[in-house]
């Protein structure tokens, strides 16, 4: 599970674009939210304002996922309700602490986030699987990279594509043709 900013031109009238964190720095636009599988289309996608929060966003896509499996993401993510919310859906989610190593705190702790935290801060000696697992989550840096590197990706939104009802489409439109891309390219493979 992970996010991209879109960002818009800083001066845009677009009622709908917020000002909020981009790629290491303040940007105004919107995010894509995500979640991937080895599957050519997200398993889940929501598009926000640049300004939400992408553990809101989480909490209302962890709710519609469907399977068993393992959910990774990054340090943002760490959050007891989000790993009991996963939990409810069959997954575990993995992430780091923001301050790992350190002590819990005396705020109620989720059995599936200190789950986590066994998995990823194993004392010395003990199987590394959760660090061998975690270390899979390039794969969706990976794909939000291609995603945005051939000629019909997911790039700057273009100037006629504003508001959100206008984003909206347009971005699926390009998580279809990536999709489209993927199978093909497999497909040729396998040929």
């Amino acid at each position: 599970m992970d996010g991209k900013a879109l960002p818009v031109a800083a001066h845009s009238k677009d009622p709908d674009a917020r000002w909020g964190r981009g790629a290491g720095q303040k940007s105004k636009g919107y995010k894509l939210h995500q979640i991937r599988s080895i599957n050519a289309m997200p398993e889940q996608w929501a598009l926000t304002p640049l300004d939400v929060d992408e553990r809101v966003v989480a909490r209302r896509m962890i709710r519609r996922l469907g399977g068993t499996g393992y959910l990774l993401c990054d340090g943002m993510y760490d959050a007891s309700d989000l790993h009991d919310r996963s939990a409810a859906v069959t997954h575990q989610l993995v992430c780091p602490r923001r301050k790992p190593n350190t002590g819990l705190g005396h705020r109620y702790q989720s059995r599936h986030r200190l789950r986590c935290i066994d998995l990823l801060e194993p004392p010395a000696g003990v199987n590394n699987f959760g660090t061998e697992l975690y270390r899979q989550r390039a794969g969706i840096e990976r794909d939000l990279g291609n995603l945005t590197s051939f000629g019909g990706g997911l790039c700057a939104l273009p100037a006629w594509v504003r508001r959100i009802w206008r984003v909206r489409p347009w971005v699926h439109a390009k998580l279809l043709i990536n999709a489209a891309r993927i199978r093909y390219r497999k497909r040729c493979v396998h040929a």
